[in-house]
């Protein structure tokens, strides 16, 4: 499954392909950049933060295995990546989208 966040111009931010036992995700520089300049402009903590996040969310494989796997709170990598994705996709005023 792919999980992707766009925004609102559908340019990608970031993709995260899962299988059943694993997931590898990528963050597109050129989109990430721009809107992360947007938000600095408007206040430079909102782009620390955002940064922070997308940080998180490109190392997701790494939060999966060290702290979710087994911890009994998803079904399946896709129910963790999907809860992430959807999390930061709520706070930034993103588009959370599969396929």
């Amino acid at each position: 499954m792919v999980h992707c966040l766009k925004t609102s111009e559908k340019r990608k931010i970031i993709v995260c392909e899962t299988s059943k036992l694993d997931m590898s995700s990528s963050v597109d520089i050129r989109n990430y950049s721009r809107m992360l300049l947007n938000l600095t402009e408007a206040n430079k903590g909102y782009g620390k933060v955002f940064c922070d996040e997308i940080g998180h969310l490109s190392e997701i494989k790494e939060s999966w295995w060290e702290f979710a796997e087994g911890s009994g709170k998803f079904e399946s990598i896709n129910d963790f990546v999907a809860s992430r994705f959807k999390e930061v996709a709520s706070k930034w005023g993103l588009t959370y989208v599969t396929n």
